[in-house]
C-alpha cells in the first residue's frame, strides 16, 4: 500500500502477542471467539499470500463473528481493521480503530492502523497524533516511526521525518521499507544523493519494481543518464510493486 512516494503499512508486529493476550490457554480449551478470531488473524497473517485482498475479504466473516461474540474485545476491533485496510476502506478502519481504542485506551495497534487509515485520507496531523500516540504505548514500533515519519514528509516536515525513519532503521536494520521511505524522504528535501543510497539499501534488501522506478528518478536528478535508464529498464521488467 503506498502514498505518494511512499510505503505504508497497517501494523502488524503485535500478532503473536495479541494471540496470547487471549489466552493462554488456547490449545486446552477452545472457545467459538477463540476459533474465529484465530482464522480471522491467521488469514491476516498470511505472509505467502498471493491475494492479499482476497485473504482481507475472506478474515472479515471470522472477525465480524468474533466481535458479534465478544463486542467488548478491543483486539478484536482492532484485528478487523486491518483486513479493511488491506481492501482500502479507510473509513471503516477508523470506526473499528476508534471502538478499540474506546475499549482501551491502551490498544497501541488500533493508533497505528487508524494513523495509517488517516494517511490513506490524507489527513496528516491526525495520522501524526496517532503514530505518536502508538509510539508513546509501543516505543519499539518500527512501523509506526516509519509511518510517522512518511506523514511528516508529506507535511515537508523533513528533518522530522529522516529522524523518525531512522530510529525506524536502528530499530529494525533489514526493513527494507523504511529505507525506501527514508529515500523518498531525502528525494523530496533535495539530496538525491543520500536519496539513492537508500534505495539501493532497500533494494539489496529486498528488490521492488517502486525501488528502482525511485531510485531512476534520483539518478535523473543528478544526471546520472546511463544509471536512470538502467534502473527503468529493470523496473518496466518486473511484475507488482
Amino acid at each position: 500500500m503506498q502514498f505518494g512516494q511512499f510505503a505504508s503499512r497497517i501494523a502488524r508486529n503485535l500478532t503473536i502477542v495479541l494471540l496470547l493476550v487471549i489466552g493462554s490457554n488456547l490449545a486446552a480449551s477452545s472457545t467459538p471467539f477463540d476459533d474465529a478470531y484465530k482464522q480471522g488473524t491467521a488469514l491476516l497473517d498470511n505472509r505467502k499470500s498471493v491475494d492479499v485482498k482476497a485473504d482481507a475479504q475472506a478474515a472479515l466473516p471470522y472477525l465480524t463473528k468474533a466481535i458479534k461474540l465478544q463486542p467488548r474485545n478491543a483486539m478484536a476491533y482492532a484485528q478487523r481493521s486491518r483486513a479493511f485496510g488491506a481492501l482500502g476502506q479507510n473509513k471503516l478502519v477508523i470506526d473499528d480503530c476508534t471502538r478499540a481504542i474506546m475499549l482501551d485506551p491502551k490498544c497501541a495497534i488500533a493508533y497505528a492502523n487508524r494513523g495509517s487509515a488517516f494517511v490513506q485520507l490524507k489527513m496528516y496531523p491526525q495520522a501524526i497524533e496517532d503514530f505518536s500516540k502508538a509510539i508513546e504505548l509501543d516505543p519499539k514500533d518500527v512501523i509506526s516511526y516509519s509511518n510517522r515519519g512518511s506523514a511528516y514528509a508529506e507535511m515537508r516536515y523533513f528533518e522530522k521525518s529522516i529522524a523518525d525513519i531512522s530510529k525506524a532503521i536502528s530499530l529494525a536494520p533489514a526493513d527494507y521499507v523504511s529505507y525506501l521511505n527514508r529515500g523518498s524522504s531525502y528525494f523530496q528535501a533535495g539530496n538525491f544523493k543520500k536519496a539513492v543510497a537508500d534505495y539501493s539499501k532497500s533494494i539489496e534488501i529486498h528488490p521492488t519494481k517502486f525501488a528502482y522506478l525511485m531510485r531512476a528518478k534520483a539518478h535523473a536528478k543528478l544526471r546520472e543518464d546511463d544509471l536512470a535508464a538502467k534502473d527503468s529498464g529493470i523496473a518496466l521488467k518486473m511484475e507488482g510493486h
